[in-house]
């Protein structure tokens, strides 16, 4: 690689245990406060040994800059004194297109996924309508553990996992000296869930990607389906005499949501076919 800038820092040393590492292991720092030239390379040489390998991200500007870094150890006026050297480095084009990818998605607060992405991970496929993300009366939890995991995978949590995973080593993450992170992500991020018919389905979720803040639901007509969401399962509640209307090829997915809110007390529904839209709809008996 293009070698293209050159540091020497000189200090005495003193460095806590939890800064150790192996020559194995790599270290990426998120600094939003590195701008110039100086300032990556700066903070380069700050970085504890003994890790050779480092990276230095702008989380803000997404840009991403490599050293190699070298340690030389001296006896002088009778003390030890460690002369880093950080070689600035090319970024590869795969490291490049991985940091760029993580650090773009960890900065989303909003996405929007056909339904079929999920297919493969969720264990639930050919949900051509909201409603069969719903036939239990409540949010799949099959789809929610599957948005998870797509997230994740995608690196929409910034994590140091997926870098590992990409380059094939262990890394230490910090963000702005903050030792020992997992995640690049800071804000919640919201999923809109398309389907074919025209409904769709959106959550949001905390910054780990675990926790969901809140669930809605559009049905094909535009329709707000309501939830529940004091219960930690999401039930559908819905509005007793509004019409939901779905465009889905198997009308047992609606039956078996209207059989499910039929269930619940102080409701009664009843389902009916127009043309290729099933219709669901309760009232208080």
């Amino acid at each position: 690689m293009h070698l293209r800038n050159m540091m020497i820092f000189a200090f005495f040393a003193a460095f806590s245990a939890a800064a150790q590492g192996t020559e194995s292991e790599a270290w990426w720092e998120i600094c939003n406060s590195c701008s110039s030239d100086s300032d990556f390379r700066s903070r380069a040489v700050q970085i504890p040994s003994p890790y050779e390998r480092v990276y230095i991200s702008n989380a803000l500007t997404n840009e991403t800059r490599r050293f190699q870094r070298s340690f030389v150890w001296d006896d002088l006026w009778g003390g030890l004194s460690l002369t880093i050297i950080a070689n600035e480095l090319s970024l590869t084009v795969q490291e490049g297109q991985v940091f760029e990818e993580i650090i773009e998605n960890s900065g989303d607060s909003f996405e929007a996924i056909p339904r079929d992405w999920l297919d493969y991970l969720s264990g639930l496929s050919g949900r051509d309508s909201v409603v069969g993300d719903l036939t239990t009366g409540r949010l799949s939890g099959g789809l929610l553990s599957g948005l998870r995991t797509f997230l994740r995978d995608l690196g929409y949590a910034g994590a140091e996992s997926h870098v590992e995973a990409a380059f094939g080593f262990d890394f230490i993450f910090s963000y702005d000296a903050s030792v020992n992170l997992d995640d690049l992500r800071t804000l919640p991020l919201t999923v809109r869930i398309e389907y074919p018919d025209g409904s769709f389905l959106q959550i949001e979720l905390d910054k780990t990607l675990t926790t969901v803040l809140s669930v809605s639901a559009i049905d094909a007509e535009g329709t707000e389906i309501p939830f529940d969401l004091n219960d930690s399962n999401f039930p559908v509640t819905p509005d007793p005499g509004t019409v939901y209307e779905f465009g889905t090829n198997n009308p047992g997915w609606a039956n078996s949501f209207r059989a499910s809110l039929d269930a619940l007390p102080g409701l009664s529904c009843s389902s009916w076919t127009i043309g290729d839209v099933v219709v669901v709809q309760c009232s208080r008996p």
